[in-house]
């Protein structure tokens, strides 16, 4: 267990270099990508902080600086759904003034997450060997947190369906799709955390 804990979390230490590296290469190579690019640059930055952030706790033998690398990566996580939603709703929306009251709306319930679920009860870090894990409590702040990644995963399909509707092109459809299908992925393998 203690070996195959190390690797994973290797393994989320250079997915993170490999997150970072696309994020800022695709925004400095793809000038004429239009919005798209800095949505591409905050993503890769917030999933190389999600990835460095997990896979640094398996390797932090001090607790305390474990829960640190764990608010680092839920910020990572909760920026890379704050991202996604923001070039969801900048492609989608027609009009300035909903397009900012739900960037705003979804900025706030956001931080309010991070906030809430930062909270040091929220999980109990055990060592095991060499390598560092942590099993969640059951609390309200877990449960918040839960109620928050349902609603976002309610938004973001809702804000993408407005999209799809107005969207002109095969090409975007088709990107809109994509789109979704590989949050259903990523939403399936976070269910085991």
């Amino acid at each position: 267990m203690e070996a195959i804990g190390i690797i994973l979390s290797l393994s989320l230490i250079f997915l993170s270099a490999t997150a970072f590296n696309i994020g800022v290469s695709f925004y400095k190579k793809e000038k004429e990508a239009g919005e798209y690019r800095k949505f591409m640059l905050f993503i890769g930055i917030f999933c190389g902080l999600w990835c460095l952030g997990y896979g640094a706790i398996g390797l932090i033998p001090y607790f305390i600086v474990a829960k640190i690398a764990r608010i680092i990566s839920l910020f990572g996580i909760i920026g890379f759904l704050v991202a996604e939603c923001y070039i969801i709703i900048d492609m989608g929306y027609k009009d300035p003034v909903s397009a900012l009251f739900y960037k705003v709306f979804i900025f706030f319930y956001a931080l309010s997450d991070w906030i809430i679920f930062s909270n040091s009860k929220v999980d109990s870090f055990v060592r095991i060997g060499s390598w560092t894990t942590w099993y969640g409590n059951m609390n309200f702040e877990r449960y918040y947190h839960f109620f928050f990644l349902a609603s976002m995963i309610v938004l973001m399909t809702l804000f993408a369906i407005v999209w799809f509707i107005n969207s002109k092109y095969r090409r975007t459809k088709k990107f809109i799709i994509c789109l979704f299908f590989s949050n259903v992925f990523i939403i399936l393998g976070a269910l085991p955390d």
